[in-house]
């Protein structure tokens, strides 16, 4: 080789964007270490003042019963059967690591909610550090490196990844891809087949976790171009020898989608694609990355899901779309800041597996989907602010300053959109009033009030939803057990009839329905009924056709049952407790009855049948406070008053009993006329109440 030939070779060598191989790649600055674990703990601390406050917070009623608290083989904690079955379960997708920690959660803790929260806040804050340990490994920067993991773990769009028990899989899947890059970044300093079969068992356990990280593989060719230097662009050579490097992680990925889209179909969360077009889905993921990042800079009105847009924009479409295609531009345009092209294309291409092309679920986008991809963004801002700056010494101390400010303030509202993650009506409440045309918000938020005894609320939360999905059979369902709880029978058996007509193959609408036609005295049809429930498996509705024949026996065979697969069914309890009186198995019914109120107080069936019975066996006064009971669990329910009035004319309280009476008929005459009938066994009359009122005020 000449002289100029060398000199033209070292010269290329030397050159910033030079490609860099293993072993001559340069090591980063000396760091004092003290620092970086000073910056760790005071992530540790950042993460805990956002999100401490878990620790109080419940269950929710949107994903955590599947995942969690109504989920059988999880609620017996980690056994034998339930590993075997978290690695056969396609149920919302396979992720038997997270099943697994959720089994271990109940072990530990019990259906604890605020512990499972906790455990997720400690993968939060681990994922963090090791984000940090990472970053500065890589490129040697520590404050630059400690800046994007704090952007990481106090940004607000993290929250719901966070605060949502169900979500665990987010943090879980993120330790392991963070793992997965530790143990890669270790192979290429070392070339270690160790390294490597640690960094290849991580990914694994990564795609165990969640199936988004198929792009992972992808991610480490975008730190080879930066920090690692081990390619330029146009260097196709070097980059197929880097893509030979991680075939094995490559042929892994093929398998994980299979298995995903395979379990996607099997649950039916891509049942609704029909209904969403191609380029509706196409305008929607364009559409939905220019918000992620407005939402990366303004993080408000942020909430669980956010249904599709009645109608794109065209205009709005384009838009969004030059806007990419621009920065997509000025990164290859200044490509020797190659962060950029590794942070943008990190963002954007982690994002594709959820931007929504391939439909999953009715959501059109949701703020959990950013929990990894907005490192990306993080690294591309971070990195081109330090340099700007870096070159300006004047501006570091208004950087240091608007840095703290831009912390303090994305910290403030992190640990307010945490809050609102206290409980399902708090965070559908909020939910419904950032997204007030979301379908999910208003039927979640209405059965929230209506286990939380709100049952005007309910009803209004699923008239808004009827009147975004006026043929969606379970808003009616809602509709109808809201109603019956304010005591407005005729109504919720219209209710009723509308969701089975809207879905006939409804188990729980044709059991409700069957149930409420028996009570109101029409047996042939709640027999038909009840019978169409029980054709579709469903337990409860067989034990109820059972009650209706008259045969106490199978029905206490059917209770039983749904009792030993739940004991804490307060609804089991009460409906075996009622067959066993049937049977006059008044001891065992009083057990079932009272083992029933343990459970839910003021359960409204429970309170009235044990009232019921406590009458029969003339304990009028216990009778009497269960009735009391049933009036607070539905205040408008005109049934407890009569039976009130019932049991006070028995005893002699007259003035008593006629209150109670002109309290049922205030409510609602019909109906209290039609229960007193009923009670009292008298022939068809519509004057028999305000009969039996007048005889009372002329004793």
């Amino acid at each position: 080789m000449g002289r100029k030939a060398r000199l033209k070779a070292e010269r290329a060598a030397t050159r910033p964007d030079a490609p860099v191989t293993a072993a001559t790649q340069p090591a980063p600055l000396p760091t004092d270490y003290r620092i970086v674990a000073a910056i760790a703990v005071a992530l540790v601390i950042l993460v805990a003042i956002v999100f401490a406050q878990l620790r109080g917070h419940q269950f929710l009623n949107y994903d955590d019963p599947i995942y969690i608290t109504e989920n059988e083989q999880v609620k017996k904690g980690l056994t034998a059967e339930g590993v075997a079955w978290a690695f056969q379960s396609l149920d919302f997708n396979w992720h038997p690591a997270t099943w697994l920690t959720h089994m271990a959660d109940v072990s530990i803790f019990g259906l604890n909610a605020g512990a499972h929260l906790l455990v997720n806040v400690a993968f939060h804050a681990l994922n963090t550090i090791l984000l940090l340990f990472i970053l500065h490994r890589a490129t040697g920067s520590v404050f630059r490196s400690g800046i994007v993991a704090a952007l990481f773990a106090i940004h607000p769009l993290h929250v719901e990844s966070v605060a949502w028990i169900s979500e665990r899989k987010d943090v879980l899947s993120t330790l392991f891809m963070l793992l997965t890059i530790l143990f890669y970044l270790m192979f290429v300093e070392r070339r270690s087949k160790g390294a490597y079969a640690a960094m290849t068992i991580a990914f694994v356990l990564g795609l165990m976790s969640k199936g988004m990280l198929v792009t992972l593989p992808f991610v480490l060719l975008l730190i080879d171009y930066w920090p690692l230097r081990r390619f330029r662009l146009g260097e196709w050579r070097t980059l197929g020898k880097l893509f030979v490097e991680k075939l094995p992680l490559f042929i892994l990925v093929l398998p994980a989608i299979f298995i995903t889209w395979y379990a996607q179909h099997v649950v039916g969360a891509m049942a609704n694609v029909r209904f969403i077009s191609l380029p509706i889905r196409l305008a929607n993921a364009i559409i939905s990355y220019v918000v992620y990042i407005r939402r990366m800079f303004w993080p408000d009105d942020l909430a669980l899901g956010y249904s599709y847009p009645t109608t794109i924009s065209s205009t709005t479409t384009i838009a969004c779309a030059i806007l990419l295609l621009a920065i997509t531009a000025v990164v290859l345009y200044f490509r020797e800041r190659r962060y950029l092209f590794t942070g943008w294309f990190w963002f954007t291409g982690m994002l594709v597996p959820v931007s929504g092309i391939v439909q999953i679920g009715p959501q059109a986008m949701a703020d959990r989907y950013t929990y990894v991809p907005l490192i990306g963004l993080f690294i591309a801002l971070v990195w081109l602010i330090g340099d700007l700056v870096g070159h300006r010494p004047i501006l570091r101390i208004p950087a240091t300053t608007i840095t703290a400010g831009v912390l303090i303030g994305l910290a403030f509202a992190a640990h307010t959109q945490a809050g609102y993650w206290k409980s399902s009506e708090t965070l559908f409440r909020r939910t419904a009033q950032v997204t007030p045309r979301n379908p999910i918000a208003h039927e979640t938020l209405g059965f929230a009030l209506f286990r939380n005894g709100d049952f005007e609320g309910a009803i209004r939360e699923f008239q808004a939803l009827i009147a975004l999905r006026p043929q969606y059979g379970r808003a009616y369902e809602g509709l109808g057990a809201s109603l019956l709880g304010l005591g407005r029978t005729g109504e919720a058996i219209e209710a009723y009839r509308t969701a089975v007509r809207i879905n006939p193959r409804s188990a729980e609408g044709l059991r409700q329905l069957g149930q409420l036609e028996m009570a109101a005295g029409k047996p042939e049809e709640a027999k038909a009924t009840l019978a169409k429930a029980a054709e579709l498996g469903d337990k409860e509705a067989a034990g109820s056709l059972a009650m209706a024949r008259g045969d106490a026996d199978a029905a206490i065979a059917e209770y039983k049952a749904l009792v030993e697969k739940d004991p804490n069914s307060p609804e089991a309890r009460n409906n075996l407790a009622a067959a066993l009186a049937r049977k006059g198995r008044d001891d065992e019914a009083l057990q079932n009855y009272r083992e029933a109120l343990r459970l839910a107080p003021f359960h409204y069936d429970a309170n009235m049948n044990i009232g019921a019975l406590l009458a029969r066996k003339g304990n009028a006064n216990e009778a009497v406070s269960h009735f009391l009971a049933a009036t607070r669990a539905r205040p408008d329910a005109t049934e407890p008053h009569v039976y009130l009035a019932l049991i006070l004319a028995g005893s002699g309280q007259t003035a008593d009993a006629i209150a109670e009476i002109e309290r049922a008929m205030k409510i609602n005459a019909v109906t209290a006329n039609n229960e007193f009938t009923n009670a009292t066994r008298s022939p068809v009359n519509p004057n028999n109440l305000a009969q039996f009122l007048q005889s009372l005020k002329t004793q």
